[in-house]
């Protein structure tokens, strides 16, 4: 089997299923880039009403019974659209205190009305995501609507499957002040769209194994 003489640190990766370091290689590739390209049929006008800044909204996996407010931006990179986020949970003993920050890089694919997204976690690289998100075209307030699904590298963490709101807040990319804002909320919170909250329920119907 030729693998088998393949070198030693890239054969110890497919073993090992860290597929990490080839999704960062492959999104850097020109190559890469006019694949997908090819696969898809360019909708310019699309582009334009979807990429911009997002406030994300879910309930946390982590933090039970919370919601989750992390930045989401897509934008186009040559010849198609990609996106990145951040999570940023802060302790519970001492809320100005971080306990955990991820940060997720991907590509998105608008098709028929619906926005699919696919990722992973940069900084632990222990996490691979999956999302479908629809517009809510009626509302003024330029909302997606979803569903998200997480699959870790390890035994350690959960897969999961929950509803997600996207927020538009914007053109550009993500600065700093966007950062600043993220967080973990009560779902109570009046700093929550109300249209959001109503999407994501009562986090009850979120799917972990």
């Amino acid at each position: 089997m030729p693998i088998l003489f393949s070198d030693p640190e890239e054969f110890r990766t497919l073993v090992d299923g860290n597929f990490f370091h080839a999704m960062t290689t492959a999104r850097q590739l020109p190559e890469f880039s006019r694949f997908i390209s090819s696969m898809i049929v360019e909708n310019n006008s699309q582009d334009n009403e979807i990429a911009g800044i997002y406030d994300r909204y879910q309930f946390s996996s982590i933090y039970k019974g919370f919601v989750l407010k992390s930045a989401f931006c897509i934008y186009r990179n040559r010849e198609f659209l990609q996106h990145y986020y951040v999570e940023r949970f802060p302790s519970f003993d001492t809320p100005r205190k971080t306990e955990y920050i991820f940060k997720y890089y991907g590509f998105c694919f608008p098709l028929a009305d619906r926005l699919f997204t696919a990722d992973f976690e940069g900084i632990q690289c222990n996490e691979l995501t999956f999302g479908v998100y629809a517009q809510v075209k009626r509302n003024a307030k330029r909302f997606m609507f979803g569903i998200s699904s997480g699959i870790a590298a390890n035994v350690f963490r959960q897969p999961y499957s929950t509803k997600v709101a996207l927020h538009y807040r914007g053109p550009g990319l993500l600065r700093r002040e966007h950062l600043k804002a993220l967080t973990v909320m009560d779902r109570n919170d009046p700093a929550i769209p109300r249209e959001a909250l109503q999407y994501l329920g009562d986090g009850l119907d979120m799917i972990q194994m």
